[in-house]
């Protein structure tokens, strides 16, 4: 390596811990040309990553925020080819529920959900006291008053990943 940058792409590169995004940025970045080496107490994977447990919510929902929501997008769709690729299902498309105790408004994380995500297309199912007492009967429908059901999203089996 020069004062400048990296002369020659193809020098090794180290990545310390073997946790998701350890072990997808050494995958992308060896696909790109690099040689990486990861490091990690081990073993791998790791049961001390944050995303080695049983499960991880999968989900595009993240308020107004084009940026995250739109890499989460492509998120999704990369896990339906890896089921495909796999052939067994280790993400779960089972929807993700977002309710509030009151009525969803402007600036709220529900509420800027709900309102970009279906401004990009998404089709989301509002739902309110009735039909969440009605259709998700263990939900306290007392307490939940507004929301909605997003059936893009899921879970992982990050464990298994």
């Amino acid at each position: 390596m020069s004062a400048g940058g990296i002369e020659d792409m193809s020098e090794s590169i180290l990545i310390v811990g073997c946790g998701i995004f350890g072990i997808t940025a050494a995958l992308e970045l060896h696909q790109r040309g690099h040689r990486v080496t990861v490091v990690d107490p081990g073993p791998l994977p790791t049961p001390h990553a944050s995303s080695t447990d049983i499960t991880k919510a999968v989900r595009n929902d993240y308020g107004d925020d084009e940026i995250y929501v739109s890499m989460m997008d492509a998120a999704l769709k990369g896990w339906a080819r890896w089921n495909e690729q796999w052939g067994e299902d280790l993400f779960h498309r089972t929807g993700m529920m977002f309710m509030t105790r009151e009525e969803m408004r402007p600036g709220g994380f529900e509420y800027e959900s709900y309102r970009f995500l279906t401004s990009r297309g998404n089709m989301l199912d509002r739902i309110g006291m009735v039909d969440l007492q009605a259709r998700f009967p263990k939900w306290n429908a007392e307490r939940y008053v507004d929301g909605y059901l997003n059936p893009s999203g899921g879970w992982a089996e990050s464990g298994a990943v």
